[in-house]
Parts: structure tokens; C-alpha cells; sequence
């Protein structure tokens, strides 16, 4: 296995696992997981997340949705991530763009109504960032 290099001013790491990942030594250890299940609905995906922070102790979640993905922050709000081209967005691509920003600008409450340029190598992908209220729980 390749071991990274330290990280920098423009360089930062962390461990993400596809939450469907088998190896539960990678989901129980990564700071990051990235949900690939499809959610049909914003609603969906926060019920994803729910059940996933019942099961993961991460920094961050980020679950699938048509439009784009939902990111989750273990101790604040949650975003949407969308791509500017209106195409599909991986949550592992989401989830890499939000955390690496995360990290540049420390506080989330910047993020909202944020844009960015994902380079993905033989391509970039312009995304944007916002924020989204908190999910209302019906209780019984």
C-alpha cells in the first residue's frame, strides 16, 4: 500500500469508505463515508444518514440523491453538493470536495452557498455547496 506524504497547506488526508464496504476495519476507522445507494429524496437521505450515524462514529456522511449528494457533518449542519452541469455527482467525489474545503476554511457556516472546481484529473466539474435545514422528526 502507498503511504501519502504529509499533508500541507495544499495537501490534506483521510480515510473514506464506501458505507457498503465489507471490510468493517475501513467503515469503523475512516473519517469519511460515502453512500452510493441511491436515495429518491432529500427526506430519504436524511433517514440514510440517520441510520448510518446509528452505526459509524465518522467526521463526515455523504449519501447519494438524484441531483446530487447530501453531506453530513457529525457535529453541525448538513449540505447539499451539486454539480453546476447538472450530471450525476458521486458522493465519494461530494464527500472528497467538501471535506478538503472543510479543512481550508474550518468552519462550516462559510460553506453555504459555496462554489468550487472539483479537478478529477482529465476533467474539472464546478460544484456548489448549500446549506440545508435541519430535518423535521415526527415523534409518536
Amino acid at each position: 500500500m502507498h503511504e501519502p506524504g504529509e499533508e500541507s497547506e495544499q495537501t490534506f488526508w483521510h480515510l473514506a469508505s464506501d458505507a457498503e464496504e465489507p471490510d468493517t476495519h475501513l467503515t469503523d476507522s475512516a473519517s469519511v463515508l460515502a453512500c452510493r445507494r441511491p436515495s429518491a429524496s432529500l427526506d430519504a437521505a436524511h433517514h440514510r444518514v440517520a441510520e448510518l450515524r446509528a452505526h459509524y462514529v465518522c467526521l463526515l456522511i455523504a449519501v447519494s440523491l438524484p441531483d446530487g449528494a447530501l453531506v453530513d457533518l457529525a457535529s453541525g449542519p448538513q449540505f447539499v453538493v451539486r454539480s453546476a452541469d447538472g450530471k450525476l455527482l458521486a458522493p465519494g467525489q461530494a464527500a472528497a470536495a467538501f471535506y478538503t474545503v472543510l479543512r481550508v476554511k474550518s468552519r462550516p457556516e462559510l460553506l453555504d452557498h459555496f462554489g468550487l472546481l472539483l479537478d478529477l484529473g482529465s476533467h474539472c466539474r464546478e460544484l456548489t455547496i448549500r446549506k440545508v435545514p435541519e430535518p423535521h422528526c415526527a415523534h409518536t
